[in-house]
């Protein structure tokens, strides 16, 4: 779970909590309290609270999905954009997420063909890859993620609505 406020188009992240269980390996448990007063990120992770200094532009695991979403937005769907980086705390502490434009294509989901922009997450090394699909014409909000490992599939989401209240 990612809180944030939305002021003067701005976002300020406030708090973030994700826990990843996964059959053999041990359970990550991260709590994330963003103290912009103090300039300071208060971090709980695996029990060990610890505090470091904030700085501008650092993201959750989760809300750098929705700072993509937000980029793609402003900046014309990335069309003049290659490589895309960010700051985000997690459960290794603080990390660069840098993601490839693979550039627009159309994918098939439960609502019909979307043309999307496909982002490739780029992981120094790891032979882990993740690719994000954004909808145009939806705002390009996440429709597809696709998890790699070894070349083998390990997980994919796939949106199956919106809603549109």
């Amino acid at each position: 779970t990612s809180t944030f406020l939305w002021q003067s188009n701005k976002v300020a992240l406030l708090s973030y909590e994700g826990k990843d269980s996964r059959t053999f390996k041990k359970d990550k448990h991260l709590q994330l309290k963003f103290d912009h007063n103090n300039q300071t990120l208060i971090t709980k992770n695996n029990g060990d609270i610890s505090e470091h200094k904030l700085t501008d532009g650092v993201l959750d695991p989760l809300f750098v999905f929705e700072k993509l979403r937000l980029d793609a937005l402003e900046n014309d769907g990335f069309s003049n954009v290659k490589q895309l980086h960010y700051t985000v705390y997690d459960t290794s502490g603080f990390k660069e997420y840098n993601f490839l434009n693979g550039g627009r294509v159309t994918i098939d989901t439960p609502l019909g063909e979307l043309n999307c922009i496909k982002l490739s997450r780029i992981r120094k090394n790891s032979t882990r890859k993740t690719y994000i699909w954004l909808a145009i014409d939806n705002d390009y909000i996440p429709v597809k993620l696709l998890q790699e490992h070894k070349e083998e599939e390990v997980a994919t989401l796939l949106i199956s609505s919106i809603d549109k209240h």
